[in-house]
């Protein structure tokens, strides 16, 4: 059994334990919207009326009859079960503003099942359409047009809910509506609040008119073509954002956001808020997809304390079970981000604040510009998770020395370079017991005027140069091999998994260095060997003109998987030599042919050195001498 099976399961008993013993006090309603007489005390067919049972009695409003009140001031946590899957379309708001619609203040700890939930006690199953209840919620017109809102200090848990916008009601058409809004609205220093989602679905609506997605596994489709059009005045999937002060937590368990058009501040999940020194501000997300988001999948803004603690001020975590195992179809597994057109995760952190963005078995991947910017401040925590894609990873700091951040046991992959430094980041990187794989020439880069600042040990390269930072340092256990991966495709089981037997004693403890995924083996490791000449002479060539050498230099390689061969030129006239490939070379186990050419610019003798390194480091000397062509020589001489 999954450990956060277990965890659900204690929740669910500490919870049917609380119920039991006071059961004087606490209510459980149920809301169906096909019952056509309910009672509006225990029976209801409007979850807003539902709701609005536990609130303190107010006046009602046309969108709520009934049910205001009667449940009111009960000490225990009440409940809604809903024991429908039929679609519940209205507006629904848990509220604490009297004046924003005459709802009156939550003040109870409140839990919302779904059907599945609803038969398992309480505790939520894997989200599905036959477990989850849908709840469609229209736009009411105010608070920047949000749908579905929670804007109250209330500890509130939800399982086995989908929500969408209204197919009747969607909201204005200038795209400002978020379909789930989390928010407090009042500062209380000392009482926060905590709203939790398991196995909740938040998208859009397909085509039909229904859900675009129903479980992990719809997630995880391209849903580019299904996205229905009045989704064009979507904004982002949910709106996680208390202000300065309001401590509060948000919980996303076994959850899927999927499905917003292509265009600005079209996300997965926003939080753009303050922070509480006292109480914290966190998103927590765990097991759960994140998919087809039109820009990124986690805005991570606002500001935060320009001091003190990141672990209890401001907090992203993002967590899960067996990246190394591939995507899960139930309960468990990783926390998969992907196929945004944009990025995974963005921050917009201010350059003042600071948090720590954590990030365990988790897989990102194939989002369309980068997989991760993190700036401000952000305190970097990443291990056991794979991350592949266009720039995996771009880390920027502007904190002087006083942020450690790491990456262990991690696999970062990528088309370009992997590791970039915005601005002037001047806290370090670690990074161990890691793979950096790339098709480029260079690892680790820097963009501007930043310095990665990366220190490195155990870590398995496939690249020869790190460039851009006079303070990235290789220390234990660095080397250059290929890890001759099974599969690229972030969706299969054996992702990223190592096969190359040079790994198989690579990490810290002497144990297959895999990164988070898993080591097979299998594949002899590579073995470079070079064939070049003491010397290559050019003769002379006019300037302008090129000679080339491909048969001198031979690298061979015989083992089963890629290597790597560098190539630098140095000595006294090195810019007259070039080489093809021009720095570094992968070279496959059938070889890698190598050119030398001598393109005078410089009317005179040149030389210079070419070091090739593969196992071993070889020099080449070079030498040719430029001359003027013959044109120019009679005409002089004329």
């Amino acid at each position: 059994m999954r450990r956060n099976t277990l965890i659900r399961g204690v929740a669910g008993a500490v919870f049917g334990v609380l119920l039991a013993s006071t059961s004087v006090n606490a209510q459980t309603v149920t809301v169906d919207p096909a019952n056509a007489t309910p009672d509006n005390v225990s029976t209801f067919s409007s979850l807003m009326a539902a709701i609005h049972s536990f609130q303190a009695s107010g006046a009602t409003t046309a969108s709520s009859p009934g049910g205001v009140g009667v449940n009111h001031a009960n000490v225990a946590p009440d409940v809604i079960n809903i024991t429908s899957t039929a679609m519940i379309d209205e507006v629904v708001r848990i509220d604490e503003r009297p004046a924003s619609g005459g709802y009156a203040i939550l003040d109870e700890a409140l839990a919302i099942n779904g059907p599945g939930a609803v038969a398992n006690s309480g505790v939520a199953v894997a989200p599905s359409a036959a477990a989850n209840a849908i709840v469609a919620s229209r736009d009411d017109g105010t608070n920047d047009d949000d749908n579905f809102e929670i804007r109250t200090n209330v500890n509130l848990t939800i399982n086995n809910v989908t929500f969408v916008p209204s197919p009747t009601v969607p909201g204005a058409p200038a795209g400002n509506n978020d379909v789930v809004t989390v928010d407090r609205l009042s500062a209380s220093a000392g009482s926060p609040s905590t709203v939790s989602f398991n196995s909740c679905i938040i998208t859009s609506l397909n085509l039909g008119g229904t859900p675009l997605v129903n479980s992990k596994t719809d997630a995880l489709a391209d849903l580019s073509a299904s996205i229905v059009a009045t989704t064009t005045q979507l904004d982002d999937l949910m709106d996680f954002f208390p202000d300065a002060g309001e401590g509060m937590t948000c919980n996303l368990t076994d959850c899927v956001l999927a499905g917003t058009p292509p265009g600005t501040g079209r996300d997965g999940i926003v939080e753009a808020s303050g922070y509480t020194a006292t109480d914290g501000i966190h998103l927590n997300i765990t097991s759960s997809v994140l998919s087809n988001c039109g820009r990124f999948a986690i805005q991570w803004g606002g500001t935060a304390a320009s001091g003190g603690a990141v672990a209890t001020e401001k907090t992203l975590t993002i967590g899960g079970t067996g990246a190394n195992a591939g995507p899960v179809a139930g309960l468990g597994g990783p926390t998969i981000m992907t196929r945004c057109t944009d990025r995974a995760i963005q921050s917009f952190l201010s350059t003042a604040g600071r948090s720590r963005v954590t990030i365990n078995n988790a897989i990102i991947a194939d989002n369309t510009v980068r997989q991760i910017s993190l700036s401000g401040s952000d305190e970097l925590v990443m291990s056991n998770s794979l991350v592949s894609g266009p720039t995996p990873l771009v880390y920027q700091s502007s904190v002087a020395g006083d942020l450690i951040s790491s990456i262990t046991n991690s696999t970062i992959n990528g088309a370009t370079s992997l590791l970039g430094a915005q601005g002037t980041p001047t806290s370090t990187l670690t990074i161990s017991d890691s793979i950096l794989t790339t098709s480029g020439a260079t690892t680790m880069a820097v963009f501007g005027t930043g310095d990665a600042n990366a220190a490195l040990s155990f870590t398995g390269y496939f690249a020869v140069a790190v460039g851009g930072s006079t303070n990235t340092t290789s220390g234990t256990g660095v080397f250059r091999a290929s890890p001759a991966f099974v599969s690229t495709d972030p969706l299969s089981a054996d992702f990223l998994d190592v096969r190359n037997t040079a790994y198989a004693t690579a990490n810290s403890t002497a144990g297959p260095l895999a990164g988070g995924a898993n080591y097979v083996g299998g594949v002899a490791p590579a073995s470079i060997a070079l064939t070049a000449p003491a010397t290559i002479s050019f003769g002379s060539v006019d300037t302008g003109n090129s000679a080339n050498d491909t048969t001198s230099v031979s690298v061979a390689n015989s083992g089963g998987a890629d290597g790597i061969v560098g190539l630098a030129r140095t000595g006294a006239n090195p810019g007259e030599f070039s080489t093809t490939p021009a720095s570094v070379g992968i070279v496959p186990p059938a070889g890698l042919p190598v050119t030398v050419t001598f393109t005078p610019t410089l009317v005179q003798a040149s030389t210079a050195s070419l070091d090739i390194t593969g196992d071993a480091t070889q020099s080449v000397a070079l030498d040719g001498t430029g001359q003027l062509p013959a044109s120019i020589q009679d005409w002089v001489a004329f």
